[in-house]
């Protein structure tokens, strides 16, 4: 069926399918770490069951596909990746807008992080630490990052 290829799950079946037949002996396959139950501050390792959310449900379903490879004899990866970020991506500027703000840079449940604690009574200048009052050594206004080689901070 052409719809079942397009979709992620099918087209992960389609791929080990193909490695198995080719007798390939790795086969690495992506997900992301979204796809864990909430668990407030404990620790999560490969235990741990999985709840994705509806977007992450494609994920799930390709990692099944990893461990079929596995069970075939073959070497099956998965690689559960984290929060990606670049100098200009949105997701790095909607976190600068958040930390500027002083809020948590990714949204969650009221109750999954811990307040910080209340600043002095005189917060110190842009650029500067909050603990010493001083801007970082070879820094230069604090308002700007300074620019590399490649012309990013």
């Amino acid at each position: 069926m052409v719809r079942d290829r397009a979709h992620p799950a099918g087209a992960s079946r389609h791929l080990v399918d193909a490695a198995l037949e080719a007798g390939a002996g790795r086969s690495v396959q992506e997900s992301i770490c979204f796809i864990y139950a909430g668990r407030g501050h404990a620790w999560i390792d490969k235990d741990v069951p999985l709840d994705p959310p509806p977007f992450g449900r494609a994920n799930e379903a390709a990692e099944v596909q990893a461990r079929r490879f596995t069970e075939a004899g073959g070497t099956g990866v998965e690689l559960r990746f984290g929060r990606f970020y670049a100098w200009d991506s949105t997701c790095t500027r909607y976190m600068r807008r958040m930390a500027r703000r002083r809020l948590p840079a990714i949204p969650g449940p009221k109750d999954a992080t811990r307040r910080p604690s209340p600043p002095s009574a005189r917060p110190p200048g842009p650029g500067t630490s909050r603990t010493t009052g001083r801007r970082p050594a070879g820094s230069s206004t604090g308002r700007r990052p300074r620019r590399s080689a490649y012309g990013r901070p």
